[in-house]
Formats: structure tokens, sequence, C-alpha cells
């Protein structure tokens, strides 16, 4: 890519995928044994809000996108000799939000991997959602300087909603049996309209009280309740958890309770509620393995067709909560906090992605899954046509000729629960087939589907 030379900010902004200033000469010295360069990388914003309509460049508020500046130096000198020394792309190996690059100096198409100039050791593109919704997007730079030595390194960038800081949502987790005599885990999450969590390390937001078999003891950080009374408690990263402790068989409820406004030193205006249910028996048989996610394969999906909800089974002490720890969903896909996968995917690919399972005794375990997603829910065989040569069938006796006809099948079978409901239409990409192949050469190419068949 051609270099710039960068004046101001905004003309810094407008040639995004060059650099600024002056060069040095490989050849000049300075690197009698080349040591590996030094990468720099700031974010301008440090986090980007979500893109779930899909919009480009150009529809993205400056809150959508981020500008991303690398800074590379070998030695005390900027890298710099002018042979695209830097290469940026999408990790989605790291990253749970799919991204892509823009360039400003190539139409700002959007990318997913680009090699680039650097000038006086600098270069700047943008980077925004492709579209979903929180989490991180995940880009590698690699930079090569003198006798090809590189260095490469991983960015995540935040995609999340502005928080309010509010507490709108507040979920309890507990497990569904324990044995008298023997501690169990509740884990309360509070967070915002966004799923951002809330934090309030310092003052109590949040009231559990435990009702259902007298004698039952819950505590948080020191503070202890009985049956019946209540037990208040901060929450760190949006989570807090607290201990339960029954010495008699019974039906357990656990009541979580927040305010909106995450003040309940002057009650509920607006309060958050939920509730659990543990079984206290001693028919109860303790997990003796921590937590695993039991299968490695989740169905594939079908572009436009709603995706069977598919619970991602786990063996060992019960789940607590699910999360996409690396990779990305196929887009119009979301993983539950329950560890269960729907929604409608809407671009067909292979997709990678790891998701992690933490249990009610905080072990975890993670998982590498691959779901394919295929357009229209139809595969065909064979998926093209074969040339047709002239054939002509002449007859020297009669001093006639004729064109020998020539018939081609394709078999249609449908993709998962995806229903063949005839009659189907056929469309002609040239409008019109012609009878002679000496005119024009002209081969039918046939659509069935919203697939193009060449």
């Amino acid at each position: 890519m051609k270099k710039f030379t960068l004046l101001t900010l905004a003309s810094m902004l407008l040639v995004a995928c060059g650099g600024g200033g002056g060069g040095h000469d490989a050849d000049d010295g300075g690197f009698q044994n080349p040591i590996k360069p030094e990468l720099n990388i700031s974010l301008t914003p440090n986090t980007i809000l979500p893109n779930p309509n899909g919009l480009r460049y150009e529809a993205l508020s400056r809150d959508g996108r981020t500008i991303v500046t690398v800074y590379a130096r070998q030695g005390n000198m900027p890298v710099d000799d002018g042979e695209e020394e830097l290469q940026v792309s999408i990790n989605d190996a790291v990253g749970t939000v799919g991204g892509v690059i823009y360039c400003f100096d190539a139409d700002k198409a959007p990318l997913g991997k680009v090699q680039l100039d650097l000038a006086a050791g600098r270069s700047y593109f943008a980077v925004a959602p492709r579209e979903g919704g929180v989490g991180h997007i995940g880009i590698n730079v690699t930079v090569r300087g003198l006798d090809n030595t590189t260095v490469s390194k991983d960015i995540l960038i935040p995609v999340k909603y502005n928080s309010s800081g509010k507490a709108y949502n507040i979920e309890v987790f507990a497990p569904s049996a324990i044995n008298p005599g023997r501690a169990g885990t509740v884990t309360v999450v509070i967070t915002d309209e966004f799923g951002n969590p809330v934090n309030n390390p310092e003052n109590n937001n949040l009231m559990v009280t435990l009702t259902g078999v007298p004698g039952t003891v819950i505590g948080f950080s020191g503070d202890v309740a009985m049956n019946g009374a209540s037990v208040y408690g901060k929450t760190k990263n949006g989570v807090a958890k607290l201990s339960v402790l029954a010495e008699r068989t019974g039906i357990l409820t656990v009541n979580a309770r927040t305010d909106i406004d995450g003040d309940i030193s002057n009650g509920f205006q607006s309060p958050r509620v939920d509730d659990a249910i543990i079984t206290v028996t001693n028919d109860y048989i303790p997990p003796s393995q921590p937590i695993l996610i039991a299968t490695d394969k989740v169905p594939d999906g079908v572009v436009g067709i709603a995706y069977t909800d598919f619970q991602i089974p786990t063996v060992g002490v019960e789940a607590v909560h699910f999360i996409l720890s690396k990779g990305a969903l196929p887009p119009g896909m979301a993983l539950s906090s329950e560890g269960v996968l729907n929604g409608i995917p809407t671009i067909k690919g292979d997709y990678t992605f790891t998701v992690r399972v933490t249990g009610t005794d905080n072990s975890q375990d993670e998982q590498v899954f691959i779901m394919k997603v295929v357009e229209g829910g139809l595969t065909f065989s064979p998926e093209s046509f074969k040339p047709i040569g002239e054939k002509v069938i002449i007859d020297e006796e009669a001093g006639t000729y004729s064109c020998e006809a020539v018939s081609q099948a394709i078999r249609i079978e449908p993709v998962g629960d995806y229903e063949l409901i005839p009659p189907f239409s056929w469309k002609m990409d040239d409008g019109t087939v012609k009878t002679a192949l000496g005119v024009g050469k002209a081969t039918p190419v046939v659509n069935a589907n919203g697939l193009r068949l060449l």
C-alpha cells in the first residue's frame, strides 16, 4: 500500500492504512545484530458499542468503531522499509465477537486480514464489530523487521453498551439439592439493562432471605442469618457468593432482592427479585467429579431457519454459568447463561468457538465446538452443470443434420429440518435459453433457492 504524510489529526484518520513522516534506510548499519521489533498499540476509543444490525463503517457512530494506532520499532529506530511490514487480521480464536478491519485508503471495504505499510514506524486502521452483541473482538498484529525478524501480539477490543450502573436484572444460581449438614453455594448475579455486571463492592446492594427449613443458616463474608432472616451482600464484578447450611431435610426457598438504583439503605423503590429452590435430602449423592462438558459436537444450522434450542450437556457437579470464552458464534446465534444455543443463523460458514462452564464447586471446563451453517437448507448434487459441447448428427445420404438433445439432472436434498415443498422456481440468468450452441456459445446458469449453479 502507498504511504502518506500525516500533517494533522484529521489527515491521520483519513489515511488509516498508511503512516506518517519519513523513514530510515534499512542499510544504514543501525542493526548489526538485528533484534526483534517492539510493538505499541493504542485504541481510540478503548471500548466500542455493539453492532446488532451489521452496519457498515459510514453508518456507525464514533463510539461504534475504534481507531487502532500501531507503532513498531527495532532498537531505537522505527520499522520502515516500505514493504508492507505490518499484517493485521481478525482473530476469532481469542475474540467472542466477530469483527472487521477498515482501511481508509481502500474505500473503507470491510476486511478480515490486511497487510499495511509502516511510515516512521506507524500505521492506522479502524476496527468495528461485524454484528452481534457484547464481548471482545480479537485482532492479531504482526510486524516484520530487519532480516525477517517478527513479533506478534493479540489484543482484545471490548464491545459493550455504555453501562448505566443500574441493577436491571438479578439471577440466583443454586444447587437443586444438598445434604443436611453439608454447605452449598448460592451465586447471585446482578447486571444492568445491557448485561454488564453491576459492581458495588463498598455498599450493600443485595438482600438474600432463606425460608422453609428451621435452623438453616445463610452467610456472606462473615454476615450470618438464620432461617427467615435476611443477609446483606455486595457484588464484585456483578457476582456475590453465599453459603447455605441446613441441619434437617426439607425444601428451601432462596429469595434475592436488589433495587434498580443499587441503594437498598432506603428500602426497595424499584425492586428486582429472583428465587431458587433447594431440596435438602439425605438421598442426594454429591457428584464425585468436577464439572465436565459431555459433548464435543453441536447441531449444524441453516441460514434463515430457527435453530432448535440445544442444551450443552454436562456431567459432575451442577452447572452454574456458561459463557462464550473464545471465538464467535454464527451471526444471529446466542448462548444463554444456562448453556442453551439458539437463534436464527444469518450467514453460512464454519464457525469455531469455545464454551466455558462453571460448576457449583467453582470447577470449570472448556470445550471447542465447530458449528457448520449451510445456506438455504438444500444441497445440490452435482453442484454444477457439466460443460456441453456442440453435438451434431449428420446424415450424409439424406444431406441433413440435426442437434442431439442433451439433458442433465441435479438432485436436491434437504438439510437438517428443512422441508422440501414443491413446486420449485427455476430461473435462467441470461433470461432465455438459445437453441443453438453456436450462437454466442450461451451456457445457462441456474439459480435455485438463492444458490447460484455455474
